[in-house]
């Protein structure tokens, strides 16, 4: 988790520095996420019972929560390209058997490229494709189903490839001449590419989320 700290510290502070010695419109973007995940199932490869062929495990998760900050430079009226990081708060999985203790969380943090699509009267309807790296949080619990179904709990998890898109609309709430305040919904999709290791075998997980955002933006 210490690698965690410090590129999200890292992140933090290129948007202060940077937001410091820019003072044009239309330069930068700082946007602040409010972000839910109504919608997620955990596919983990190899670790259903071996009664049922030990093929992939399929869980259910429950409503999750994710605030997050995005900073990008606005290169002209139809792109925008940045950098991200989410952090998805711990949410349970559902399954037979199961308890409230088997919970995950997950902390994305990508590169980004926001495409204006069009424009009608205030409002612009725009597509977001993330690309970077995701860290896997995982609870005892959660460890434990493999101890349930393949007779060994997974010791450690990691992190792995982060994908995901989205199309939004934004529109613009107050402007001045040197910044503007923007509101934005979107909605998309997330894949999460991550791993976790019992004593005896490496258990690929693709965790798949169906996201819903709220972002307010400080435009300078």
């Amino acid at each position: 988790m210490n690698r965690l700290r410090r590129t999200i510290l890292f992140f933090t502070l290129a948007v202060l520095t940077t937001a410091s010695l820019s003072a044009r419109p239309d330069h930068l973007r700082v946007r602040l996420i409010a972000g839910s995940e109504p919608l997620g199932v955990v596919n983990a490869e190899g670790m259903a019972p071996p009664a049922a062929g030990g093929g992939t495990l399929r869980l259910d998760t429950a409503y999750g929560f994710s605030p997050g900050a995005e900073l990008t430079y606005i290169l002209s009226d139809r792109l925008e390209a940045g950098a991200g990081f989410r952090w998805r708060l711990d949410r349970r999985v559902y399954r037979s058997g199961g308890s409230g203790d088997e919970a995950f969380g997950l902390v994305p943090v990508y590169a980004l490229a926001r495409i204006r699509l069009s424009e009608f009267d205030a409002f612009r309807v725009y597509a977001d494709l993330h690309l970077g790296y995701v860290f896997l949080r995982a609870t005892d619990g959660f460890e434990d189903i493999a101890l349930e179904t393949r007779g060994a709990a997974l010791e450690s998890v990691g992190g792995g490839l982060y994908a995901a898109g989205s199309a939004g609309i934004g529109w613009t709430v107050a402007e001045q001449s040197s910044w503007a305040l923007d509101l934005a919904i979107s909605a998309g999709y997330a894949f999460h590419g991550v791993s976790g290791r019992s004593s005896t075998e490496d258990y690929p997980i693709f965790i798949h989320l169906m996201n819903a955002d709220f972002g307010v933006d400080w435009r300078f």
